[in-house]
């Protein structure tokens, strides 16, 4: 990435770049990213210019589910990449497109094979309010349900600039884009969907009862005497609500979920602890 021309706060042609899980701040903040919850990030053209054709490339093999435009997005691209390690199936977004390449512009979704990289279309500032630099919004989603017609995108957004937000509201909603979605440039770089580091490990086990009526979740290695979040995702993309804990003096603890209608199929389950940020998905 090059940032191109010099930040101007009163130019929104000079917003971009902007990290995952991070915010612009000023007057760029109004644009409702201000929050610390931005899902993707924001690669802007090596000169900032409106002009030139500019292409975006497929980042892995994978089948093209999504190819569409809609508010706020713009044409954009989500592709489905299966047999990742460590999570199972991610899906790659690729928004505010100029347009598509042929080669994925005309078969139907589902149905539209792709090869890492291959292109995919012509960066572009489409689905934006008023002017912005032409960039690339790139993310990574964790689930895409057949309902699901839009990459995530934090609901109850908190706009405004950072002076009118609490510490608490960055906190939850760069919480709320970290459960849904993996840090993208971590991912292309290095294959890995997250922050696991040291021992951090968790799993999930059938409990002792009949089978498809309880499992068990335990996680091993994480920070002593912790808060650690856990998230549980549904075959069907839903999850469970969050669950909070303290660890043990060993870094460790476990949870029984019980239920007589639990959906048989691939669960996915990651945690987090608070301390060191650090991540384990099974």
């Amino acid at each position: 990435m090059d940032g191109g021309a010099a930040f101007d706060p009163n130019n929104p042609q000079t917003w971009y770049t902007v990290v995952w899980a991070g915010r612009y701040s000023g007057p760029a903040a109004q644009r409702a990213e201000g929050s610390g919850g931005h899902p993707g990030v924001d690669i802007r053209d090596r000169y900032g210019e409106m002009t030139g054709d500019l292409g975006v490339y497929a980042i892995a093999d994978g089948t093209v589910i999504r190819r569409r435009s809609a508010s706020g997005w713009g044409n954009f691209a989500a592709i489905s990449h299966d047999n990742v390690v460590g999570i199972g199936t991610i899906y790659s977004i690729y928004a505010h497109l100029d347009g598509f390449d042929p080669s994925i512009a005309n078969d139907q979704e589902g149905q539209i094979q792709i090869t890492r990289g291959q292109r995919i279309g012509t960066m572009g500032s489409t689905g934006l309010d008023g002017p912005a630099a032409r960039h690339l919004h790139f993310q990574i989603d964790r689930a895409w349900p057949e309902t699901k017609n839009s990459p995530f995108f934090p609901s109850g957004y908190p706009v405004g600039d950072d002076s009118g937000l609490t510490p608490t509201q960055l906190q939850q909603a760069a919480a709320n884009v970290m459960a849904n979605t993996v840090n993208p440039m971590q991912f292309v770089e290095t294959g890995s969907i997250g922050g696991q580091t040291g021992n951090a490990r968790v799993s999930i086990s059938q409990d002792c009862g009949p089978p498809g009526t309880a499992f068990v979740l335990q996680w091993t290695g994480f920070t002593p005497n912790s808060t650690l979040t856990s998230h549980l995702r549904k075959p069907d993309g839903t999850e469970y609500p969050t669950l909070q804990f303290n660890t043990d003096g060993q870094g460790g603890q476990r949870f029984t979920i019980g239920s007589s209608t639990l959906e048989r199929g691939t669960y996915q389950h990651w945690a987090v602890d608070e301390p060191r940020a650090v991540e384990a998905t099974s």
